[in-house]
């Protein structure tokens, strides 16, 4: 099962919980609240947190779970690990609460992925893919059990990310695209931010991925 907690401001999150009641989030917006009522209600356990990258919007309520439950373990890409404590790497100094505002939090039951490595949790196994360009160690994670893609801001509805920030590489965007264009078509595309879309939707609609299924090269 997966439900969704969609935000307009900061990410989308989102939870899969296997038949056992276990539980994991798909990033850290700024639902926490809900989040946690929710878990309570249905009396489901989370066991993790997997994050896409490291930018605050994505990672900045992570302590409103990890304070109560230091045991949950959080997965990042190793090249990500220094976003949790540098306000520049995150962004956390130019967000929405100002420039006085630093982002940082050391996490203790912290597991820094690699490209293709599977992530059991409970009875899920997610794939982890690496595609680097919005941040240099952004990830997809890909649920196979369930056809779903949760794509971070990788991928987008009818878009992709932003490739200016600090740690960008738009060189990359290429491999990383037709990564996920090797998905099955009815692949589930949970992204960021904004709405869900599948992998044959943006293929058909989507400018950035028509160049590339076409063969051509995004400059």
């Amino acid at each position: 099962m997966i439900v969704s907690f969609l935000t307009s401001r900061y990410a989308n999150s989102y939870l899969v919980v296997d038949k056992n009641n276990d539980a994991f989030l798909v990033d850290i917006g700024d639902r926490n609240e809900e989040i946690k009522t929710y878990l309570k209600q249905h009396n489901f356990h989370l066991k993790a947190i997997l994050l896409t990258h490291g930018h605050f919007d994505h990672i900045e309520n992570i302590g409103e779970f990890l304070d109560e439950d230091p045991s949950i373990a959080v997965y990042l890409h190793r090249l990500e690990k220094d976003f949790l404590l540098n306000s520049h790497l995150n962004l956390s100094m130019f967000g929405f609460k100002g420039e006085n505002f630093h982002f940082s939090y050391q996490v203790k039951n912290l597991h820094l992925v690699e490209d293709q490595e599977i992530i059991k949790i409970g009875e899920e196994e997610i794939k982890v893919i690496f595609t680097p360009f919005h941040t240099q160690g952004s990830v997809c994670y890909y649920l196979k059990s369930e056809e779903v893609l949760f794509s971070g801001d990788t991928l987008f509805y009818s878009t992709i990310g932003r490739s200016d920030l600090p740690t960008s590489n738009p060189v990359l965007i290429n491999n990383s695209l037709r990564k996920l264009l090797l998905l099955d078509d009815q692949v589930i595309i949970y992204p960021g931010h904004g709405i869900k879309t599948t992998i044959l939707r943006e293929k058909k609609h989507n400018p950035n991925l028509i160049k590339l299924f076409q063969g051509g090269k995004l400059e």
